[in-house]
């Protein structure tokens, strides 16, 4: 018999983010790993609710990390270039086409 199947997450917002639903997020993961299945989180490089992206995962660190046995692959979806509703629509827009190792972040 086969074990517990694995579990793909894919969430814009993730830890280390604290607000929004990046919290939401994080907390079903983490359930989800907790209680036996193999999980993977794929999210942007976290910023919100900033501007810029957190100091911690620029220049392509933290791409590819463990949180609480949650296996998180970054994009490189940053933040939005621009404030206006246009410019996150688009940002939001374009996470699946983003592609791994975040080159494409913004950085304040």
């Amino acid at each position: 018999m086969s074990g517990p199947s694995s579990v793909l997450f894919v969430s814009r917002y993730y830890w280390p983010e604290l607000i929004g639903s990046a919290p939401f997020s994080t907390d079903i993961a983490e359930w989800l790993a907790a209680h036996g299945r193999p999980t993977t989180v794929v999210s942007g490089l976290p910023h919100y609710p900033h501007d810029d992206v957190f100091p911690a995962y620029r220049d392509g660190k933290g791409l590819r990390e463990t949180v609480c046995g949650v296996a998180v692959e970054r994009l490189s979806a940053g933040p939005p270039r621009g404030g206006s509703a246009v410019a996150r629509m688009t940002n939001e827009g374009g996470v699946p086409a983003a592609r791994p190792g975040g080159a494409d972040y913004r950085a304040g």
